[in-house]
């Protein structure tokens, strides 16, 4: 027999930091009427050793990406020099806040999903 039940409520805790290592597992209880998933964090801290380590991966992946993403735009750079264009402001404030990463990121504190600066929606002046 299928029963279809409405989750009434989730239990969600905060993820834990990064100097952590999380393993997350779901728990379903069902007295009847009732579904209830609660979310759990396992954690155990990381020594000192695998801090560095994971921090080293970190910053390599930060890097390639960064590097990408300059390399991306570089025909932007060479469409200027060939074609006189004049770049914006917010296109070399883009290219210098992505040549400054990592050097501003603290590893134990950044979101690697929200690092990265926006790319700017025009790349020359009219």
């Amino acid at each position: 027999e299928f029963r279809r039940v409405l989750f009434r409520s989730i239990v969600k805790k905060t993820k834990p930091t990064e100097t952590f290592e999380v393993e997350i597992s779901l728990n379903y209880t069902y007295n009847g009427s009732k579904l209830t998933a609660t979310e759990t964090w396992n954690t155990r801290n990381l020594s000192e050793e695998e801090l560095t380590t994971k921090e080293n991966n970190y910053f390599d992946r930060l890097r390639r990406e960064r590097n990408q993403r300059l390399a991306d735009t570089d025909y932007v750079i060479t469409k200027s020099i060939e074609q006189g264009l004049v770049l914006t402001e917010e296109f070399k404030d883009y290219r210098q806040e992505l040549r400054d990463l990592p050097q501003t990121v603290n590893i134990r504190e950044v979101n690697f999903d929200t690092v990265f600066p926006s790319t700017p929606t025009s790349f020359y002046k009219a």
